[in-house]
């Protein structure tokens, strides 16, 4: 006896098909109708269509009828959250930054710079703390972490060594403008720092990113960051390009794909992306929701026409074992005075501190809450789940871009125009990942 997923997506393509995703197993096929509609509504196969079914529950399309596919994914995510074999640390040298971002959430931040006596504190509150850990991640933020980058040199050169020492597996990565990179450093950032991610802003093309970028430092190019991100690529490091969308600078964001697709970046390590730009107070330039799925019509449509999704599973439709880092017990932000919390985003609210590096770490109400198991019923019964493990509770608080939903809740229509535009084209269907079974143990 089986049932229908609750984790399935699917409309019709002009071919007459029906798209059919889930967003739990990340598997994707294309079915007649009649298929469909069988897997849908039949519980029981018949004997001419077992294999239809077998195939379709080894894909997690169709479940055992009497499986809980929600408990399922929180044991998964909960299994998640609460691993004690890694641990992953957000640095702040700085929360000063060579750019002013007009939509930037720290812009009302008071500038801090960590001095070398809490560096030398952050190393001994990580080495003490990771002390069984298996796998750390260390992951550089700020401000821009670059205008500190003798902070950045100075913790790894403590920290990589000790970890391998101790035979425990070690990772970093950035979020950055990228106006710092370039030749003169990008051997330390990859030998020195061991940074393997990248993840860079682009707010459109030429003159609009700079403009919306506002750097202090009038002699940064547009150009500088594209070659940038061609650095990176070319030595190997992945580099994921958030480009922040508006309602006022879409022609612009998709010349700054163009611009990505001809740079001479190493496409093998090169993952462009469009996001809605976000505001604390959403403001007119913000897309609301009704906008979405033709936003992101356009953004996949060029996406895919300048090579960056080449297969019908390079759409948002895979399942993320991951959650908000803030949820995840062992993840901590460490502010450049020292300060200990769970969220970036609320780095400036003194009820979210949960300790400093200092003094260790305090069980307070913050913490509980972060790590609360607890979910809200509206969570517990949406079919994007999966996805968006439940969402931002920092945009919830703050009131900024959805709430707690995240933009994939709204953009299905997008996700089959998408699709079906590529496989017209003649892209493929599945890359070989999407095949990949997600076991429960």
């Amino acid at each position: 006896m089986y049932k229908f997923s609750k984790y399935n997506h699917y409309g019709r393509l002009d071919s007459g098909d029906i798209l059919l995703y889930n967003v739990f197993s990340s598997s994707v096929a294309l079915l007649s109708v009649e298929e469909f509609e069988r897997l849908r509504n039949e519980s029981r196969p018949a004997l001419k269509t077992v294999d239809l079914f077998k195939t379709a529950a080894s894909q997690g399309f169709v479940v055992p009828s009497d499986e809980d596919e929600t408990a399922k994914l929180l044991a998964l995510r909960h299994s998640n959250n609460f691993n004690d074999r890694r641990a992953a640390f957000q640095i702040l040298p700085t929360t000063g930054c060579n750019a002013r971002c007009f939509y930037c959430y720290e812009q009302d931040f008071s500038p801090c710079t960590m001095t070398r006596e809490t560096a030398d504190a952050v190393v001994s509150f990580i080495l003490d703390y990771c002390e069984t850990m298996e796998e750390v991640t260390i992951a550089w933020f700020g401000g821009e972490p670059f205008t500190c980058e003798k902070t950045m040199a100075y913790i790894s050169s403590k920290l990589i060594p000790a970890f391998d020492q101790r035979g425990t597996r070690y990772f970093a990565n950035v979020i950055t403008n990228a106006a710092l990179i370039s030749q003169n450093n990008i051997e330390n950032i990859v030998r020195d720092y061991r940074i393997s991610s990248v993840q860079i802003t682009l707010d459109g093309h030429g003159e609009e990113h700079l403009k919306r970028k506002n750097y202090i430092d009038r002699n940064v190019s547009y150009e500088q960051i594209i070659e940038a991100i061609s650095l990176l690529t070319n030595k190997g490091v992945q580099v994921l390009v958030r480009i922040n969308a508006d309602r006022n600078n879409l022609d612009s964001c998709m010349e700054a794909i163009r611009d990505l697709a001809l740079s001479g970046a190493d496409q093998e390590f090169l993952w462009p992306y469009v996001a809605p730009l976000y505001s604390d107070k959403n403001a007119s330039h913000c897309i609301p929701k009704s906008e979405l799925n033709a936003v992101f019509a356009r953004a996949y449509k060029t996406l895919i026409d300048f090579g960056f999704i080449r297969s019908v599973d390079g759409l948002p439709m895979n399942f993320a074992n991951a959650t908000c880092c803030a949820k995840m017990l062992n993840n901590f932000v460490i502010a450049p005075n020292g300060d200990i919390s769970k969220c970036e985003h609320l780095l400036n609210v003194e009820d979210e501190v949960i300790g400093n590096v200092s003094t260790g770490l305090r069980f307070n109400a913050a913490f509980a809450r972060w790590t609360s198991t607890d979910i809200p019923d509206k969570c517990l019964e949406c079919g994007y789940l999966p996805i968006c493990q439940a969402g931002c509770a920092a945009a919830e608080h703050r009131g900024f871009g959805y709430g707690r939903c995240a933009h994939i809740a709204f953009i299905h229509d997008a996700v089959i125009t998408a699709a079906n535009y590529l496989l017209k084209k003649g892209g493929e269907q599945h890359d070989g990942l999407a095949q990949e079974q997600r076991s429960f143990q």
